[in-house]
């Protein structure tokens, strides 16, 4: 299956609409990446904001692979372009002191803001509540329906649970050399066991030898 394009992953971006122009640069003056490649091979500065747009579109998706740090900022401008339209559809809500300390987390261990925070986890729970096999807890629950695209909570979900398997991985090996070691010990004593039955034979072989001698030494 071929990957998507840079180009086609960002085809929601239109740099000709001038409302998304001017939020662009006004955004990229907080993320350095994205002035760099508008910017890049032009120092007009007092260009229009659409030209703006266009160069950094061009500039960046004039490449054939796609890198993971491609495919986070693509979610970030996206997530951040919908928060930035949908600015008017504000809520406030009152958060605990455990829930405001695990958005805090999230929010540096993603490096994004707080409200893309709220964002991406409120889609993900319903991700999980779509996928979730017993339908009779959504009997009397219509879903809405999202777009479908790529999340960055996603990504660290699947970090989490790397680190799950890679505990369980670690565990399994633990217990297998747990029992090598005692096969080792088996082995040894296997070995060990014939040895001393030698020694002992030959100790008792040198002091009949010995005994003999002296008997005929005596007879003599």
């Amino acid at each position: 299956m071929t990957e998507k394009s840079l180009k086609s992953r960002m085809r929601w971006f239109n740099a000709d609409d001038r409302e998304m122009a001017t939020w662009l640069r006004s955004y990229a003056k907080k993320h350095a990446w994205i002035e760099d490649l508008a910017t890049k091979g032009t120092h007009d500065r007092l260009r229009l904001d659409t030209s703006f747009a266009q160069d950094f579109i061009n500039n960046w998706t004039n490449k054939e692979s796609v890198s993971n740090d491609d495919k986070y900022r693509v979610n970030l401008l996206r997530s951040a372009w919908r928060s930035y339209s949908n600015r008017s559809k504000t809520s406030t809500f009152s958060l605990s002191k455990n829930a405001q300390k695990s958005l805090d987390y999230l929010s540096k261990r993603l490096n994004v803001s707080k409200t893309y925070v709220v964002n991406e986890t409120l889609v993900a729970a319903l991700k999980l509540i779509k996928n979730n096999k017993n339908k009779k807890f959504e009997a009397n629950l219509l879903l809405p329906k999202l777009e479908r695209e790529e999340h960055v909570l996603d990504s660290l979900l699947e970090e989490l649970l790397d680190i799950d398997e890679l505990k369980k991985e670690i565990a399994d090996l633990k217990s297998e050399n747990a029992i090598l070691k005692k096969e080792i010990t088996g082995l040894k004593a296997e070995n060990e066991a014939p040895q001393k039955s030698l020694t002992h034979n030959q100790n008792v072989d040198a002091k009949s030898g010995g005994f003999g001698i002296t008997n005929q030494i005596r007879r003599q």
